[in-house]
């Protein structure tokens, strides 16, 4: 979606009535683009030295496995091949992302120290006019988990760097967050510091840095209302 532009607007005189033409039409395309959703609200995450989730973010289910790599580690691994995810700009804002698949590989020791790894993200927005592409990788730089569940839902959870793709074009920080009830057995074998075999289902969480033109979206919105108020003609 190329920015918006709307300073042209504010420096010439038009009727009202375009304005709320320019609005409506604006609210059209938001709607068909699949933005406008119900709420939603990222959990929090009970771990240490890993950025909290936040927005904006990709989020999405995968197929989590931790199988032997050789002798001396494992390796995890969280997959999503073609199955529709979303990319969620702010609680209210979400685009569907299609011919989608996501990717995170993480190696650790036999007793569960954490080794590196990484995470990618590819796919096409259409509701943002983007054809499939990188839309983020990142290195995974640390590693921790909540096992017991008490404060906060159980989950692996990443610290990522060196971020690449449509979505890096800001910051240096963030977070990958797997959870779900179904990670407890892999789960366990942290816990205990000898890893075993296992499978699970597990929604990702992957927050991102705010990409450059979606702040736009957001002051061009302001800007109409603004507009908007300013052309409202006094009452007596």
């Amino acid at each position: 979606m190329p920015p918006l532009r709307f300073q042209n607007l504010i420096s010439k005189k038009q009727p009202m009535k375009k304005s709320i033409d320019l609005i409506l039409i604006l609210l059209a395309v938001l709607i068909g683009s699949g933005v406008c959703r119900a709420a939603t609200v990222v959990p929090v995450f009970a771990v240490e030295g890993i950025p909290p989730a936040g927005f904006p973010h990709f989020e999405n289910a995968t197929r989590v496995e931790l199988n032997r790599l050789n002798r001396n580690s494992y390796q995890l691994t969280a997959v999503n091949n073609g199955s529709p995810f979303l990319f969620q700009f702010t609680p209210q804002q979400a685009y569907n992302i299609t011919r989608g698949n996501y990717r995170l590989t993480a190696n650790f020791s036999n007793s569960g120290t954490f080794l590196g790894g990484t995470v990618s993200v590819n796919g096409a927005i259409p509701g943002l006019g983007l054809t499939r592409q990188n839309l983020f990788s990142a290195t995974l730089d640390e590693c921790d988990f909540n096992a017991d569940g008490t404060a906060g839902p159980l989950s692996l959870d990443f610290r990522t760097g060196n971020f690449t793709g449509w979505a890096a074009q800001f910051g240096t920080v963030e977070s990958v967050h797997l959870f779900g009830a179904g990670l407890q057995g892999i789960l366990n074998g942290f816990s205990n510091a000898l890893l075993v075999r296992g499978r699970a289902n597990a929604i990702a969480i992957t927050t991102v840095p705010v990409p450059a033109a979606l702040p736009l979206l957001g002051s061009a919105l302001a800007g109409f209302s603004l507009l908007g108020k300013r052309r409202m003609p006094a009452r007596a």
